[in-house]
């Protein structure tokens, strides 16, 4: 089975992904957590779950990192309105965050959208 990369944020020490692959019954998605140790201490995370749809593999990115502040390293064509879609929403529950994303984050995702 081949994946395919359809999203992907970064930022120091760690990068959670969603990847698609087709199945028989259809397409699944991978929700991927990966977090660097520098301090060789054993504490590296690498973590992997499948999921039946992207919004559901999003949901899990979504509540667990402040995406957003993240850096975009890849968003799929077919999953870019959704992301936009969530960022602006995302964005509009939080005017300090909103802010903040301008002098920076903002322009870079919707730069990768």
């Amino acid at each position: 089975m081949n994946s395919e990369r359809v999203f992907e944020i970064g930022g120091e020490g760690g990068s959670p992904r969603i990847s698609r692959i087709e199945t028989e019954p259809g397409l699944r998605f991978i929700y991927h957590h990966n977090e660097f140790d520098p301090t060789e201490e054993g504490m590296d995370v690498n973590f992997e779950k499948l999921f039946y749809n992207f919004e559901t593999a999003f949901k899990t990115i979504h509540d667990r990192y402040p995406w957003n502040m993240l850096f975009l390293l890849s968003v799929h064509d077919d999953y870019k309105s959704f992301i936009a879609e969530k960022l602006n929403i995302n964005l509009s529950y939080d005017k300090n965050k909103l802010s903040w994303c301008l002098n920076w984050s903002v322009g870079h995702w919707y730069t990768g959208l």
